[in-house]
């Protein structure tokens, strides 16, 4: 019995070590190969955007909730696509001679459009420059308008670059199975994406007294700038 367990401790040793010796091997023979990998593409944006901000004083508080009341409504009367909408009214003060003095309140309200047509900002400025005439004191103010490439767009040319990455990948490792004499796959890949930043040439103001006739505002017309959306990829092989 002793014997026999002897033999059976000897056989488990062997079949350890054999088995290690083996795995061993096996891991000296892997090669793993990092590689990163590059696609971009040219866009033309698709969607104008442009940051509006109404402003105004009055005496009241209620006289500039009613003009920020009439705003919004008009320009949601519009159908436009936009962002915001957001409003404040708070007392008119300022300090003098280590005195504070109040007159009157001020109001605002801002919008943040995406028009798929620039000339559609027309439409807006000749609804504000409309009301500014029943509102005394009533201006707005333009903020960086610029084409941009919407939301929607960047995500599809995005998933169009990762499969691309993903081809290139394949193809690597065919080469580089080829150059080893040996078999590779993608083991991993870690993206990353150069998201495009819109610039954007100063502000403009606009008052009200600058217009007489309700069609009078035409504002200048952008150019369409292509711009690049490339995306990186960290991509790992393991051949064998």
């Amino acid at each position: 019995m002793k014997k026999l367990l002897s033999i059976m401790s000897f056989l488990c040793l062997f079949f350890a070590l054999h088995t290690n010796t083996t795995m061993a091997e096996e891991k000296k023979d892997t090669v793993r190969v990092h590689a990163v990998i590059e696609d971009k593409k040219y866009v033309t944006p698709d969607i104008f955007m442009v940051k509006i901000e109404v402003y105004l004083k009055a005496n009241k508080e209620s006289s500039i909730i009613n003009a920020l009341g009439e705003v919004d409504k008009a320009i949601r009367d519009l159908g436009l696509e936009y962002k915001g909408g957001q409003y404040s009214v708070s007392e008119n003060c300022w300090w003098y001679q280590d005195k504070k003095i109040c007159d009157g309140f001020n109001g605002n309200i801002t919008y943040v459009f995406e028009l798929k047509d620039f000339a559609q900002q027309n439409l807006i400025f000749n609804k504000l420059d409309n009301i500014s005439k029943k509102y005394k004191d009533l201006h707005f103010n333009i903020y960086e308008p610029v084409w941009n490439i919407s939301d929607k767009m960047k995500e599809k040319v995005e998933d169009g670059l990762k499969l691309t990455i993903i081809d290139k990948a394949q193809n690597f490792a065919k080469e580089i199975s080829k150059k080893l004499g040996k078999t590779c796959s993608i083991e991993s890949i870690n993206y990353t994406v150069n998201r495009y930043e819109p610039l954007y040439f100063g502000d403009i103001a606009i008052l009200k007294s600058n217009f007489t006739t309700e069609s009078s505002i035409k504002a200048p017309k952008p150019k369409k700038e292509d711009t690049t959306i490339s995306v990186n990829a960290s991509v790992d092989f393991n051949c064998n």
